[in-house]
This record gives structure tokens, sequence and C-alpha cells, in this order.
């Protein structure tokens, strides 16, 4: 359940947190109505990290992802005598069951949850646990996060040129 839960948070903040643009979260924690405005300060530290903070994610659900397929796969669902030719339909199962487990549960539900109008509030209240994360996978997630920046530079936001800013206006 707990790695689930873990899972099921990291892929909703991967959407909720890298799908905003710094920009944006600059404009509504300037001029935003509250609580909005509040929600994009909170924001605004952990998405300036960019790809850091990308990479700290996806890890995090990775391997909580790993964890509930190796964890789905040690369950005994009686496929067999344990022998050479046994244990086929025991192991298609573990198979399914993770599989099901983590696209319902830990990408489908959580993406569309963190995609919703509530998009903000949920992202923000995951920055503290995310956090915690941050310190524990900087010894990986730091350097990926470097190189990701040297080969794609800095995501800066979204950039309107005059027309898509007069369209913005209207």
């Amino acid at each position: 359940g707990g790695l689930v839960l873990l899972s099921a948070l990291f892929a909703g903040l991967t959407i909720g947190i890298m799908g905003m643009d710094t920009v944006s979260l600059e404009i509504i924690a300037d001029a935003g109505q509250p609580p909005d405005a509040d929600y994009a300060k909170i924001l605004l530290p952990v998405r300036q990290l960019g790809h850091q903070a990308l990479c700290t994610l996806v890890l995090g659900n990775m391997w909580c992802n790993v964890m509930i397929a190796t964890y789905c796969s040690d369950i005994d669902f009686g496929g067999g005598d344990g022998g050479e030719g046994g244990g086929g339909s025991g192991a298609l199962f573990s198979f399914l069951l993770s599989t099901i487990i983590i696209l319902i549960f830990t990408e489908i539900l959580p993406m569309s949850i963190c995609k919703s109008k509530h998009a903000l509030r949920v992202a923000a209240t995951g920055v503290p646990l995310l956090r915690v994360f941050l310190v524990l996978l900087y010894p990986i997630a730091k350097p990926l996060g470097m190189l990701l920046d040297k080969i794609l530079h800095h995501d800066p936001g979204q950039i309107f040129d005059r027309n898509e800013l007069k369209r913005l206006m209207v």
C-alpha cells in the first residue's frame, strides 16, 4: 500500500509540477488570486530546480514501481509445484497484477487528479515530501539533472511571440 501511494505521489507530482512552466508560476505567484498565488509560491522554488526535480520524481516513481512489481512476483499464486515446468500461470498472474496496479493506481489516477482544476493545490501539498526525496536522491538526481541541463538547456518557460500575446490579451 505504501509503495503504491508513494509511486502515485511521484507520478502525480511529475505532471502537477513539471507540467507548469516557471513563468506561469511566477505570474500566478505575483498576480494570482489566493489561494492559487500561495500554492504557486510554494511550487516555484521546486519547479526552478528543473531537471533535478524531474529526475528526482522519475527516479522515485521508477524505483517504487520496480519494488511493486518485485513484491507481486514474490507472492505465491499457486501456479505450480515450483519445479522446472511449473509456475508459469503464477508468473503471468503476478505480471498482470503488478501491471494493473501500476497502470491504474500509480499512473492514470494520480495524473488525472494532478491535471484537474485543483492541480496547484495538489502539487503544493506534495512539495514537503518531494523536498525529502530531493535530499535522499540528490547523489543521483543532481548529476543527471546537470547532464540534462547541459544537453537540453534549462527550460525558460513558455515564450510567446507578439501575435500570441495579442491573443492572450483578448
